[in-house]
């Protein structure tokens, strides 16, 4: 069974180390690189490590054009079936809505949904303030 079949990720992170500098600039693969390398050779020793890179790389605070790789590179890699990239709904209830934050500066629309429990909040892009929650939707 070939890497990219077992693990896309891994094969994705290992295939991006040398464009890093290009997609970054050399400042910041520099500050990136070893940690990538430890956790893939974490991975080398068993470790299950996926969650980690993909938490890091595709953080909010990541690099976009870091995300953007990646996505294309997991989409496009070789050996996984198009059944597997497909959508599958999750389990439970889909009415329970996605936590979420907003801007306290009145008029600012910016909205930011947690991906799931614990993930660190980001300040607003445009105005650099801490998110708050969104207060609950009135019915009508």
């Amino acid at each position: 069974m070939s890497a990219a079949r077992r693990n896309p990720v891994l094969y994705a992170v290992r295939k991006l180390l040398p464009y890093l500098a290009d997609l970054v600039g050399p400042s910041q693969a520099s500050a990136l690189e070893p940690e990538i390398r430890s956790l893939l050779r974490r991975s080398r020793q068993g470790e299950a490590v996926d969650n980690l890179l993909l938490d890091r790389l595709t953080a909010p605070t990541a690099p976009r054009a870091i995300r953007l790789w990646l996505q294309s590179a997991v989409l496009l890699t070789p050996g996984i079936s198009s059944s597997s990239r497909g959508y599958q709904p999750l389990g439970g209830d889909p009415s329970l809505p996605a936590r979420s934050w907003v801007c306290p500066i009145e008029g600012c629309s910016f909205t930011w949904y947690q991906p799931k429990k614990g993930a660190p909040i980001p300040p607003c892009p445009r105005h650099q303030q801490p998110l708050v929650p969104r207060p609950p939707r009135r019915e009508a």
